[in-house]
């Protein structure tokens, strides 16, 4: 004779009932599930770091410009091995590093080509022999940097024969004082040097002065300082895009290259933060128009004292905001960072927005 199953009933407990499971551990549960979920998403300096790999670095570790015809300098190449470093991306920075030395380290000494591009026969190759100084200074910088993260003698060692080729090529003195000129060629004349605020990396000085010479870089760094300062001698107390030294020794802005504080002269502000050294003086004047304006415009002319209609793109707001930070402003620099990130959400395609946003993440 069969005997018939007798199915039981067993209650399962129901985790929002206090009657059958401690009211502390349905709060440790859920406190357990929030606190993971904000582990696992990353943060926005991340996440932005994420998309500029896959947007604007080649698998083989080329820095792509979209909005100018996918070329590459070589400034863009040291900010990215610098933001490797940063990020602690050591397979990404071999990456760049290779790179660069298999296709912009192609000249006689060991500075850098600044373009490589499309060229008019179709081929894909440096497009501009001349070196763009400060993109030399950023990559020996980024190296040095990463030999002493990594322990790496070989990357100290490529830096510093760039740091030589510096000092050797295009160091140029201008009575008692010594400037390294904006490149190799086109950039010295009867008129004088043309120099640019943008390109004097003050902590990038002070690091090839350890594995260079000593007296040589701390002279730069110092005359440096001083082209900083009368930069920005002007009714908008902002640095300018260019500078001509003229062989009297004067500072002026030099008006046929630029009269603005714009493009160039806002990674002055970034360099200047990186040294541990406050921004100029007229960069709470332009804070103090977003809070009566809402916005920062793209240029500030400082010679006809004009304003650009434009507005800034995300990685001005990003480097204005640490500016706000080095003020005490800490309200103003969340708030400017909040905006700096949803503008990044229209800018897909703007390398170099991306690189100030990240960049003004450096300490």
């Amino acid at each position: 004779m069969k005997m018939n199953k007798v199915m039981r009933y067993i209650p399962i407990p129901n985790p929002l009932h206090t009657n059958r499971l401690p009211y502390r551990l349905v709060i440790s549960f859920f406190l357990f599930t929030f606190s993971s979920l904000l582990l696992a998403a990353p943060s926005p300096e991340i996440s932005e770091w994420t998309y500029f790999k896959e947007h604007f670095i080649s698998g083989d570790g080329r820095v792509i410009d979209p909005v100018q015809n996918d070329i590459s300098h070589s400034e863009g190449q040291g900010y990215s091995m610098l933001l490797a470093v940063k990020f602690e991306d050591r397979p990404l920075f071999d990456k760049l590093s290779q790179w660069t030395a298999n296709n912009l380290q192609v000249r006689r000494d060991a500075l850098s080509a600044w373009g490589w591009g499309k060229r008019p026969n179709e081929e894909w190759s440096v497009i501009d022999y001349n070196n763009a100084t400060d993109g030399d200074v950023l990559i020996a910088y980024a190296l040095i940097q990463a030999g002493q993260k990594w322990k790496q003698k070989s990357y100290t060692q490529r830096a510093g024969a760039i740091v030589q080729s510096l000092r050797t090529h295009t160091a140029v003195k201008l009575n008692d004082r010594t400037f390294l000129l904006s490149g190799y060629n086109g950039f010295a004349d009867a008129k004088g040097l043309v120099l640019n605020p943008s390109y004097q990396i003050l902590s990038a000085y002070q690091a090839f002065a350890k594995i260079d010479d000593q007296q040589f870089w701390e002279k730069i760094h110092k005359d440096a300082q001083y082209l900083l300062d009368e930069s920005s001698r002007n009714t908008a107390s902002l640095p300018a895009d260019w500078v001509l030294a003229e062989p009297s020794g004067n500072l002026k802005i030099d008006a046929d290259k630029s009269t603005r504080f714009g493009y160039e002269a806002i990674r002055v502000l970034l360099y200047l933060a990186w040294a541990k050294l406050p921004p100029p003086a007229g960069a709470k004047n332009v804070l103090d128009y977003y809070q009566k304006h809402g916005r920062i415009p793209v240029w500030y002319d400082l010679t006809k004292e004009e304003i650009s209609d434009e507005t800034a793109s995300a990685g001005f707001y990003a480097i204005f905001a640490r500016a706000a930070e080095q003020l005490g402003n800490t309200d103003l620099a969340t708030r400017l960072k909040e905006e700096a990130k949803q503008r990044l959400q229209n800018e897909k395609n703007d390398y170099y927005s991306h690189a100030l946003y990240l960049l003004a993440g450096i300490e």
